[in-house]
């Protein structure tokens, strides 16, 4: 199990995937976080859990495992590996931004 943060990092870039969610309300405006990784078998998502908790779902019916992290877990995820990242680099700095200004 690999609990590098440079070998997440690049492992999240290529196969994660983040979500943001901002819902506004009379009231309040909130903002919600996630990520999450797939992997077949799931033996290398072991790493993201023990380095940045989560939890890790599956199989499904294919085998396929999946390690999701929610709020504040994901954004210390996120704001971790943000320099290192490429394909992401740009959807992760929006997440940390939006729930920065919502929270």
């Amino acid at each position: 199990m690999n609990t590098n943060r440079q070998y997440l990092a690049g492992y999240f870039d290529g196969e994660g995937c983040i979500q943001v969610r901002v819902v506004e309300r009379q009231t309040k405006t909130s903002c919600t976080v996630s990520i999450d990784v797939s992997q077949k078998g799931g033996i290398g998502l072991e790493g993201f859990k023990r380095r940045y908790k989560g939890n890790i779902y599956g199989p499904n019916a294919k085998g396929v495992f999946n390690w999701r992290c929610n709020g504040a877990e994901a954004i210390k995820f996120l704001e971790e590996v943000l320099p290192l990242l490429t394909v992401k680099h740009d959807k992760a700095k929006e997440a940390i931004e939006l729930w920065d200004k919502y929270h």
